[in-house]
């Protein structure tokens, strides 16, 4: 009886040293297995990103043979009990190999990210809500009462970022009176009227009116404040076999049900700031193959604060290679070839008719697409970009609600005081005058 318990034990013992054996070694070959199929699907997208990779796998390779740390580690299951394995040690080999997969798996999904247009498009993302630009708030007068025969004083904040610190904004700044119909403009005194920012910058600005420079009554006051910007844009749009396509849909196959993809409309994401830089497709998934139409795109440059667009100074349009622009796109310069764009310029007889944009712009044209794209994906995604440089006129304005002054004060009673000698009566006005005059 008690050799057959001890005879058990014996067994029981033999199994776990065994599946430990097992455990290890399956992790083994587990990092090596998704070390290998990253490096496959990337080099099947991106063969010319493959060298940094095989020297990194080349290494991996090195520590696990040359330098046989797992073997090492096999030799503890050779102990007669399970309490003379020193567990720490081989949880703290395993724990090595799993971090050498991961650093792989980092380095492969930025290469990735960064070849497949992946990366442009988080650097935009990270922008989206940043308040860039220039800002114009809290406008009000200095004083709550004001009359036409003093000066006048409006107050504000300016705001200004960057979206690139080594492109400065320089803002010009003016301002100007109207009554409310819009009649009779007096320009007032804007300080400081000259901004350079380089990051951040916020700044107290004034408008300044002298006497009688504005008569009473309703007047809109505004500022303006002329200056330079660029946004930035991206649009990721899927690719995938026509002949799939159609073959998917006879049989009422979803294909983005199918490869698991839940952004089926994807929008063009831009950076924050003036405008909205936006760009289309007519389908977010095209087809390529035969009898492929040469698909448009479409971008389209829009204000969306008040004021206006002044000047497109820039824009060009970044396709992912292998597209490009067909023959008959005329909007745009022949492209220059990136590392892993075809980048076209916005010709220079369209940036002549980009002036004074109070609404939107839109340029479309059709591109070409190479069979290449797909490599031996039966889906791809990619992104085209967009940049867009201008110089922008940004309006806002406050009402201000202006007293008569002295002079202009109605006598209402027999006995009133003696005129100013500013105005244009001297002595006391009679009942119902003024001392300028009225009525």
């Amino acid at each position: 009886m008690f050799m057959d318990i001890e005879a058990q034990k014996a067994k029981l013992l033999d199994e776990e040293i065994k599946d430990r054996k097992e455990s290890v070694l399956e992790r083994k070959a587990l990092a090596r297995q998704k070390m290998w199929g990253g490096i496959k699907v990337f080099t099947n997208q991106n063969k010319h990103h493959f060298i940094p990779v095989l020297i990194l796998l080349a290494l991996i390779i090195v520590l696990f043979y040359v330098f046989p740390i797992a073997p090492f580690a096999l030799q503890y299951f050779e102990a007669e009990t399970i309490s003379d394995i020193p567990r720490a040690g081989v949880a703290k080999i395993i724990q090595s190999i799993e971090q050498v997969t991961q650093t792989t798996q980092s380095i492969y999904d930025e290469q990735l990210a960064r070849a497949t247009g992946a990366y442009y498009a988080g650097e935009v993302e990270k922008n989206q809500q940043e308040p860039l630009g220039v800002y114009i708030e809290n406008l009000q007068a200095a004083d709550p009462k004001v009359t036409e025969d003093e000066d006048i004083y409006v107050w504000g904040t300016l705001r200004a970022k960057t979206l690139n610190n080594e492109k400065p904004i320089e803002i010009s700044l003016t301002c100007y009176g109207k009554d409310s119909t819009g009649a009779n403009k007096v320009e007032g005194t804007a300080q400081p009227s000259e901004f350079e920012v380089y990051s951040y910058e916020e700044a107290d600005i004034q408008c300044h009116f002298g006497p009688n420079a504005l008569k009473f009554g309703s007047k809109t006051i505004s500022f303006e404040a002329s200056f330079n910007f660029e946004t930035d844009a991206y649009l990721k749009t899927y690719f995938m076999s026509l002949e799939r396509q159609r073959s998917m849909q006879r049989d009422r196959i979803d294909p983005f049900e199918e490869y698991g993809i839940s952004d089926r409309d994807p929008k063009a994401i831009f950076t924050n700031g003036p405008i909205m830089l936006a760009m289309d497709t007519a389908n977010p998934l095209i087809g390529v193959g035969e009898g492929t139409v040469s698909p448009l795109l479409g971008v389209t440059v829009e204000k969306r604060w008040d004021g206006m667009v002044k000047n497109l100074n820039e824009l060009t349009v970044s396709l992912p290679k292998p597209l490009s622009f067909t023959a008959q796109c005329r909007l745009f310069d022949a492209g220059s070839n990136e590392e892993e764009y075809n980048t076209y310029p916005l010709s220079a007889d369209s940036l002549n008719g980009a002036k004074d944009i109070v609404s939107f712009k839109t340029y479309k044209c059709p591109f070409n697409i190479p069979s290449e794209i797909l490599g031996e994906s039966p889906l791809t995604i990619k992104y085209f970009k967009a940049h867009a440089e201008y110089d922008y006129l940004l309006k806002k304005t406050t009402i201000l609600d202006i007293s008569r002054g002295l002079c202009n004060s109605i006598c209402a009673t027999d006995s009133c005081d003696v005129c100013p000698n500013y105005c244009a009566r001297s002595g006391a006005p009679q009942k119902g005058y003024s001392c300028g005059g009225y009525p």
